[in-house]
């Protein structure tokens, strides 16, 4: 066995009711706490509220940004720092997905350090241990950034999206509590649902990959595969919600520990492009010829997940289930109402040139078992263009 580190310093309190604890967490490592969410709507506000209660009921004052939004930018998160900074916060709470999340690690930066949080992107200066505490509650199951060392930022003056990369961004806690999940909208469920597979499955095939990664990463596909698809019908179903919770957090130790390969850095480079475009559809997009381009080069790894999504691949050879298990990605995307393409999203055709650099300014395309060149990832957004 090769030698591999693991790393994960976040406490992680997992099950139904969990969030009653949300204070006593709190208010171990601060008084005045920056709550940040999305705008309040009706399916969120009890939820809201008993955070609220529970950091109040544990002496903490809470001052509340409440101006989150999908992808989050550079001037959302400087909006959040100077309510931090004005409330003189001492711990950070993310509440909500992982545009909440995320929102929240990048205030923390940017509240406690000069410039912006876009001067603190993984490949510019560090942040410092002047960075605020951070707790993440989650509310869907789908970035796993209640466990990871990522920020994800958009500057849309760049048309760009990047990332904080750095530990000090670890929550402190993480709180998953799969009865905070029921409420999340159909569509929502499954791009989210389907980033974990792709966390999980890119973990899985990374070049930094490690046998601790690999199990967890098997582990959250099956559970992905059977749950899914449940929860897409039936957003109720505890039991499924739960499972998809603890696929969601063992993908996030994943990539916290290895990471993702090509068609997470061509999704940011779609969302950073076209904001409108939500992260898991960007990946959808990316799927059914990511992995027609890849799987003759991990052969091993596309055998096993095809055959955790069709049992009857387990009579078949390797190369055999391992090209099939490209059909399998087909059906499950569609099977959850994924099967997108980038005309839908009314992506100009003219600018897929542009868009392929993009795809290349993140280095995650190199850790794909098949490297593309640009000519590679101009031919693979062509065929992503309309299905």
């Amino acid at each position: 066995m090769d030698k591999f580190n693991y790393f994960q310093p976040t406490e992680i309190r997992f099950g139904c009711g969990r969030i009653n604890e949300a204070g006593e967490v709190t208010a171990k490592y601060g008084k005045r706490c920056l709550l940040v969410t999305v705008p309040v709507f009706d399916a969120i506000a009890p939820t809201v509220e008993k955070v609220k209660k529970s950091l109040a009921d544990a002496g903490v004052e809470v001052a509340h940004f409440d101006g989150v939004i999908p992808n989050p930018t550079t001037q959302s998160i400087t909006t959040g720092a100077k309510i931090a900074k004005e409330f003189k916060a001492d711990v950070v709470l993310g509440l909500g997905g992982g545009s909440s999340m995320d929102s929240a690690k990048a205030i923390a930066v940017e509240a406690t350090h000069e410039g912006t949080s876009w001067d603190y992107l993984f490949f510019k200066k560090p942040p410092t241990e002047k960075t605020l505490p951070i707790i993440a509650v989650t509310t869907t199951s789908g970035t796993g950034s209640q466990v990871t060392q990522v920020a994800v930022i958009t500057n849309t003056a760049e048309k760009c999206k990047s990332a904080i990369y750095n530990s000090i961004v670890y929550p402190k806690v993480a709180i998953v509590d799969p009865e905070m999940m029921v409420t999340v909208p159909q569509h929502v469920t499954a791009s989210t649902g389907f980033d974990v597979f792709c966390h999980a499955f890119e973990t899985y095939i990374h070049c930094g990959s490690s046998p601790y990664t690999d199990m967890m990463a098997k582990q959250a596909i099956r559970l992905v595969a059977e749950n899914l698809p449940v929860v897409v019908k039936d957003g109720t179903n505890i039991e499924a919600r739960t499972a998809m919770a603890w696929a969601d957090t063992l993908a996030g130790l994943c990539i916290a520990n290895a990471g993702v390969t090509m068609p997470h850095g061509m999704g940011m480079a779609i969302g950073g492009m076209y904001p409108h475009v939500m992260h898991g559809e960007a990946l959808a997009v990316t799927y059914p010829d990511f992995a027609r381009y890849t799987y003759k080069s991990a052969v091993k790894q596309f055998a096993t997940m095809g055959r955790i999504f069709n049992s009857a691949l387990e009579s078949q050879s390797d190369e055999v289930a391992a090209e099939k298990a490209c059909d399998e990605i087909d059906k499950f995307l569609k099977k959850i109402g994924m099967w997108l393409d980038l005309d839908g999203f009314k992506v100009p055709q003219d600018e897929l040139p542009e868009l392929a650099k993009a795809c290349m300014v993140l280095p995650d395309y190199q850790n794909n078992p098949k490297v593309a060149t640009l000519d590679d990832m101009m031919d693979l957004l062509k065929k992503s263009y309309k299905r």
